[in-house]
Parts: C-alpha cells; structure tokens; sequence
C-alpha cells in the first residue's frame, strides 16, 4: 500500500510540472479534442469464493471530447489490467485479466461547484493471465475535479463482467489523471 501511496504522489507532482498553469480562456473551448488519463487503484472480487481477494488494477485511456448540449461527452479506448490474489493454495494462479474497451463516458456539473459527475460504460475484451479472450463489458461513474486548466483528477468505482463459461465479475475503485 506504500509503495502505491509513494507512486501516485510521484504521478500527480511529474503532472503538476508538465501542467500549464491557469488561463483566461473561455471555459466552453477545448473540446472535440484528444485528451490522455491514467489510473491507479484496486480490483475486487464479486464471488462467494473466500480464497479470492483483492489486488491492483491499472489503465490508460484515450479520449475524444465532445460538447453535447449542455454536457460534455467522451468517446474513449480503455486500455486495463485488473488483478486478483488467490489465498490458500500455493499452486493456485493468481487470476488477471487485461482488457481493451470501447466506452463512452457523459460528464455534468455540480452546482455550486468545479466538481463534475461521470456515468459512463462500454464493451471489449478481456484476456486471462492464461487462456483464450473473452467479450465483457464495464460501467462505472465517479468525479472529476480540475487541478490547473491542462490538468484534472478523477475518483471513481466501475462494475466489470466477463462473460466465460462461468461469468467473472469485479469492481474497480481508481484514481485517474486526467492531461487536457
């Protein structure tokens, strides 16, 4: 846990530095553009098997901004790696899955405030550590708060099922930096 603490503390002061600092640009400018994340965070179970436990998960995305009506949109490639532990048995692999997602994500804003609200979903495929892919699909929501005007951070929880002879299911609970 740590060294995860340590990691992302490095992650978000690299994007500070890379960051431009605050402008007077008009806030509506800036979309049908790309834009970049990464995130940190952890991969649990949603099984009745106690042996399983929880791990890491990564990703990067992709991004193509949109302004839609009064909300702003997001066509994204999701790009993860979602781990679990397996207790107990010694010979046991531990189960992983990457995954590469199409998704589509919608962003609105909280009044009275810069934080803004996410929903968003998608479907891909997912490989196992070993073994043939499998189509699943993903969705979560969360927030995003802006740091500097190039720069926003996002908290956020997505639900992930992968449909195998028997379905495997997992939630993901990330920390994501966003580069504008």
């Amino acid at each position: 846990m740590r060294t995860i603490i340590v990691v992302l503390s490095v992650l978000l002061m690299i994007s500070l530095s890379w960051a431009k600092g605050p402008s007077e640009k008009d806030p509506t400018q800036g979309y049908d553009r790309l834009d970049f994340s990464f995130h940190v965070g952890s991969t649990h179970p949603i099984t009745d098997d106690d042996s399983i436990d929880a791990n890491i998960h990564g990703a990067i995305d992709l991004a193509y901004k949109l302004q839609l009506a009064k909300m702003v949109g997001r066509i994204k490639l999701h790009c993860g790696l979602n781990q679990l532990t397996t207790e107990g048995d010694v010979l046991r692999p531990h189960p992983r899955w990457t995954n590469v997602s199409g998704m589509l994500q919608f962003l609105g804003p909280i009044s009275g405030s810069s934080l803004h609200w996410y929903v968003q979903g998608g479907a891909g495929n997912y490989w196992p550590k070993s073994g043939s892919s499998s189509i699943g699909y993903n969705a979560g929501l969360g927030f995003s708060i802006p740091i500097v005007s190039s720069l926003k951070m996002e908290w956020g929880v997505d639900f992930h099922r992968i449909s195998t002879d028997e379905a495997v299911q997992f939630m993901t609970f990330h920390l994501g930096v966003l580069f504008l």
